[in-house]
């Protein structure tokens, strides 16, 4: 499943936060809260609770060690991840249907599925 991100083309918030817990855990934080703002927590309570959104003390104490210095951080959406996602499948579907039925499929135009396919020609 998180094969198919290529972690360097994802915008520099996206990575700073993948770098600090990795790709798994920041998928299931942005999932739940991707869009909105977290903050940083000031209680025992509070950091339980974020480290049952995140799934450990760990990866919440790693996230805010990311951003040292900061009250909150502003969680990107996932639209990157599944936009990589949906290219991935989109490539794995090149040769065998047409640009037409694949950008149906997916509510693309026509020229943006050859645009992926001409983008990623030498993979």
């Amino acid at each position: 499943m998180t094969n198919e991100i290529r972690i360097d083309k994802l915008p520099p918030q996206m990575r700073r936060i993948i770098a600090a817990i990795g790709i798994r855990a920041t998928e299931l934080l942005l999932i739940e809260r991707g869009g909105t703002r977290i903050m940083r927590p000031r209680t025992h309570a509070a950091s339980q609770a974020q480290a049952e959104l995140m799934g450990s003390i760990a990866l919440s104490e790693g996230l805010w060690a990311a951003f040292p210095g900061r009250g909150y951080i502003d969680l990107p959406m996932t639209k990157k991840l599944d936009a990589q996602r949906r290219n991935a499948r989109i490539l794995e579907l090149r040769g065998r249907r047409s640009a037409g039925d694949i950008a149906y499929e997916y509510r693309l135009t026509t020229a943006y599925v050859r645009a992926i396919w001409s983008e990623n020609a030498n993979i």
